[in-house]
C-alpha cells in the first residue's frame, strides 16, 4: 500500500518533470494537468503554465515586431529609390 501510494504521490512531480523534458526539446504545446493529490506540485505547475504562457506571448510579441521591423524596412527601401 505504501508503495502505491508512493507512486500516486509522485505522479505530478514526475508530469511537471516531463513537461520540463518536452519544453526542454522545443515543445510549447504542454501544460501540466492538476492531480488530486498534487499538493505543493500543483502549484508549481501552476506556475510552470503561467510561465510558458507568457513565454508564448512573448515570443509571438517578437515575432509581430520583426514583422513590423522588416515592413519598416521595406518602406525605407522604397522611400530611398523613389528620392534618388
Amino acid at each position: 500500500f505504501a508503495y502505491w501510494l508512493s507512486l500516486w504521490v509522485s505522479r505530478p512531480l514526475r508530469q511537471l518533470s516531463h513537461l520540463m523534458e518536452e519544453v526542454s526539446r522545443g515543445n510549447l504545446d504542454v501544460h501540466f494537468v492538476e492531480e488530486p493529490l498534487g499538493f505543493e506540485i500543483n502549484l508549481l505547475g501552476r506556475i510552470f503554465n503561467n510561465t510558458l504562457a507568457n513565454l508564448l506571448e512573448n515570443i509571438q510579441h517578437a515575432e509581430d515586431e520583426r514583422v513590423k521591423k522588416e515592413m519598416y524596412q521595406r518602406e525605407l527601401a522604397i522611400a530611398r529609390q523613389v528620392q534618388e
